[in-house]
């Protein structure tokens, strides 16, 4: 079974997404890096030494395209323009 296979097999977890690579070795043209967690408080404050976080990396060896939409949620305010 491969990684891909395993991964998409996860379930019941909250992921955060950590980081993208453009490797460009032979073997990995590009890594994206996430962090899995049964508890999603501590995928914000998992630099704490009890916080379980598993890290996962996903080598991808060829890829035509990629794009990455950062969203950022906050509290709409109607009195700011």
């Amino acid at each position: 079974m491969t990684f891909f296979e395993e991964f998409i097999k996860v379930n019941n977890c909250d992921l955060s997404f950590e980081s993208i690579l453009e490797q460009r070795t032979e073997d990995v043209r590009l890594r994206i890096i996430v962090n899995k967690s049964d508890n999603p408080t501590d995928l914000l404050v998992y630099s704490q030494p009890d916080s379980k976080i598993e890290t996962l990396q996903i080598d991808f060896e060829n890829y035509v395209t990629y794009s990455v939409i950062y969203d950022d949620y906050t509290i709409w305010d109607n009195s700011e323009v």
